[in-house]
């Protein structure tokens, strides 16, 4: 059995969001805010759905509260434990999506069939964070070669508020992400997420998998044929959030620069933050940017389109800025493997209680 799971801290999201895949499943796992837990429960009554709700700080005063807390990692921990508890496979659908194919039954499938770990993809709003920095190049290019001013306005627009160039095809190079990710119980029981205020969770999850579950832990396809045949696919519809562009990429640059640091702590190496700050801020493109603006003085173009400060908040960015402190680095690293450490104590209270 399966439960989908989904995370919110918005009531109209949420429910615009359960009502769509409750048309393929009944059972979900509902984590969300005191201020919007009352709301949600008349909303899961009503669609007469079998959920197990709680809410963000519902385990805080518990011993294992360190799991389930720092945000998006601990939140995810608790639709985990919760699955656990009850016995079923997770499924984490983010509430800004929509089932773009029958993408309850497939993560079922591939469950029955001893996947592990399922990386589902993204439709329309697919592309990551890095791959919007190519955007805005692009955008801009096509100014200076005479592209209608409105249309590139437009489209910067959206850009620079964290929403991408809507695309209808499956992105198989994307690697796994928390809004579309299926855990069978076997993993789940077995593995968690690094409880952490950087959005890092998923990735880390993902890329750490093999280490704890075994080869061949991560189902994702790099055939598209194949991606788009099996994969669990879902709409990914994004809100435009003033200056969400350059806050996403200083929150994942150092996010992505804290997992190089646990990775190595976990390897056993010395824990380097301003390499990995460096090798975090050339992965989100950023001196390709640089390049770009030198060559063919796009910030001038930006400033003729009305996106000046936009565009040199993004240029100012640089990896002193959004380094670590190795304190910091360390501190997360010890705490993922107290995490591992824990969770099988936690998950053993969870089904004494």
């Amino acid at each position: 059995m399966l439960r989908a799971c989904v995370i919110s801290n918005d009531s109209e999201k949420l429910e615009k969001c359960l009502t769509a895949y409750s048309a393929q499943t009944k059972r979900f796992v509902v984590v969300d805010t005191e201020k919007t837990h009352e709301e949600n429960e008349a909303t899961i009554a009503r669609l007469k759905l079998d959920a197990l709700h709680a809410t963000e700080t519902s385990l805080s005063s518990s011993s294992y509260a360190s799991l389930f807390s720092g945000g998006y990692g601990g939140f995810r921990n608790i639709c985990l434990l919760l699955c656990a508890k009850d016995g079923s496979d997770a499924a984490f659908f983010d509430d800004d999506t929509l089932p773009a194919n029958d993408c309850v039954a497939r993560y079922e499938t591939l469950f029955s069939e001893g996947k592990k770990i399922v990386c589902g993809k993204y439709l329309k709003h697919a592309s990551g964070t890095a791959h919007l920095v190519l955007q805005v190049i692009s955008v801009l290019r096509e100014r200076q070669k005479g592209a209608d001013a409105e249309d590139c306005k437009r489209r910067l627009s959206l850009l620079f508020a964290g929403v991408p160039k809507e695309i209808n095809e499956v992105l198989t190079s994307t690697r796994a992400s928390g809004g579309n990710l299926g855990v069978s119980l076997d993993s789940l029981r077995r593995y968690c997420f690094l409880p952490s205020p950087y959005r890092l969770e998923d990735g880390l999850f993902g890329s750490l998998a093999t280490r704890y579950l075994g080869e061949g832990a991560v189902y994702s396809p790099l055939d598209k044929t194949e991606a788009a045949a099996r994969l669990p696919l879902v709409f990914h519809e994004k809100t435009p959030v003033k200056n969400a562009l350059v806050n996403n990429l200083r929150n994942e640059i150092k996010g992505a620069a804290l997992a190089y640091c646990v990775v190595a702590k976990l390897d056993g190496k010395p824990v380097d933050v301003q390499t990995a700050a460096s090798v975090a801020y050339e992965e989100y493109l950023l001196p390709y940017l640089a390049q770009k603006n030198e060559q063919h003085s796009l910030s001038k173009t930006a400033a003729e389109l009305g996106f000046a400060d936009e565009f040199n908040a993004i240029i100012s960015i640089k990896p002193e800025k959004i380094t670590p402190s190795e304190d910091e680095a360390v501190s997360l690293a010890s705490s993922f493997v107290a995490a591992r450490r824990a969770w099988h104590s936690a998950l053993e209270w969870a089904s004494r209680s």
